[in-house]
């Protein structure tokens, strides 16, 4: 798996945050509402993470048996 980020990731990043951003403006979302949204949104970033860092290990221990 490539570990390095490109251009491509970093400008697809910065416009999902752009829509977002015009999202919550646009519907002009109470506090509690941005509040869900923050949460999904950092709970699905956890979730990623978690499970990139355990396929690491796995890969680690198991010697890549199962994940290849």
């Amino acid at each position: 798996m490539n570990d390095h980020v490109t251009l491509g990731q970093v400008v697809a990043a910065f416009a999902f945050a752009l829509v977002r951003g015009w999202i919550s403006t646009t519907l002009q979302l109470a506090h509690k509402q941005l509040c869900t949204l923050i949460s999904f949104a950092a709970g699905t970033l956890l979730g990623v993470i978690i499970f990139r860092f355990c396929r690491k290990v796995c890969a680690r221990v198991l010697g890549g048996l199962f994940l290849r």
